[in-house]
């Protein structure tokens, strides 16, 4: 299947159901990017020329090119889990590559997702160091589809 023929299989799937593509954020596993870097920038571009959003996931735990990483030109990059456990196990060191991994995203105009957060000390950290998202177990547990259309539901109800 080329790149166009998957944009319009997306957007056929999202027109169906009455989204509009710019709500959409896709995931990119960064050791399946950077399998075909190449092919990768021609696919995400496809996707980004038609409204889509795309996250490089995982970040830091594959083999990271900060040149590829430029030009795959996404709208979030994600911490993997294993950088935000070492805010609390190793101390200035984990600090200090999770900061660098949070500013040279924000240099390219990237927000940043901090997966994996346990901790009240991992989620102050990353607030202070401006991290613009986290996910993990301390903020809430995965939820099934219905159980997520229920709280979606019950936010409408209050507001």
């Amino acid at each position: 299947m080329t790149e166009t023929d998957l944009v319009a299989n997306m957007l056929k799937i999202v027109r169906e159901q009455g989204v509009r593509p710019e709500m959409i954020i896709f995931e990119i596993i960064e050791t399946v990017a950077m399998q075909d870097a190449p092919r990768t920038i021609e696919m995400i571009h496809a996707f980004q020329e038609n409204g889509f959003e795309i996250a490089i996931d995982d970040f830091g735990t594959g083999y990271s090119s900060l040149a590829y990483l430029q030009r795959f030109r996404a709208k979030q990059l994600k911490i993997d889990r294993f950088f935000t456990n070492r805010l609390d196990e190793n101390g200035q060191e984990g600090r200090a590559i999770v900061s660098a991994i949070i500013a040279l995203a924000h240099s390219l105009d990237m927000d940043v997702v901090a997966e994996g957060v346990k901790t009240g000390s991992q989620l102050d950290r990353l607030q202070d160091m401006m991290c613009d998202e986290m996910q993990g177990f301390l903020l809430a547990k995965p939820l099934s589809a219905d159980a997520f259309g229920t709280l979606l539901e019950a936010r409408e109800v209050s507001a």
